[in-house]
């Protein structure tokens, strides 16, 4: 785990989520943004940030779920995307995942919010650098390496998919604040 601290006291970590190196009930706060997408075991990361914050502590999640990229998912069906998209969770799965851990270790609190964001992109290149950061990305080859042919048929199933002039792609967001408490 890598520690480090700012002007204004705060402790920030880049640490395993599924695995924190953090004592129980150590922080009041926790802020995630972005991250379950890339956990094989999400229930675990949630387990551990409820496990690390103090009674009365709270953790502040953004996070894709399912019905993200909608985009892509239509050319993946149609054989026109041979890259990966990782599994966003559902927002039952999410429930279902905090109901058990409130049930099995920890009271907790929690409220969410869901919103769809249009991200937009002045070329597919840029879609393409946005998206391998956050959630999709190549399987077998590097964007940079991908020659025309491969930007022209993408362009080409892109616009028989999706019937706009414009690039982009369409997220799923929650906003999910976790509280701990007595």
């Amino acid at each position: 785990a890598q520690a480090a601290q700012s002007q204004n006291q705060a402790l920030t970590y880049l640490a395993d989520c599924e695995n924190l190196p953090i004592e129980d009930n150590y922080f009041d706060l926790v802020l995630s943004s972005f991250t379950f997408q890339w956990l094989e075991k999400p229930w675990l990361g949630f387990y551990e940030l409820i496990r690390v914050i103090k009674t009365n502590g709270k953790i502040l999640l953004a996070l894709p779920v399912a019905g993200s990229l909608q985009e892509l998912v239509l050319l993946k069906a149609a054989g026109q995307y041979h890259y990966r998209l990782n599994q966003f969770l559902e927002m039952a799965q999410i429930k279902q995942i905090l109901g058990q851990i409130k049930q099995a270790h920890f009271n907790l609190e929690y409220d969410f919010e869901l919103i769809t964001l249009q991200q937009h992109f002045a070329t597919l290149r840029a879609l393409f650098k946005s998206f391998a950061k956050i959630g999709a990305g190549a399987k077998d080859q590097q964007i940079s390496y991908l020659g025309k042919a491969f930007w022209s048929d993408f362009e080409r199933a892109y616009r028989a998919k999706i019937d706009d002039q414009k690039y982009f792609l369409t997220w799923q967001i929650i906003f999910l604040e976790i509280k701990k408490i007595a």
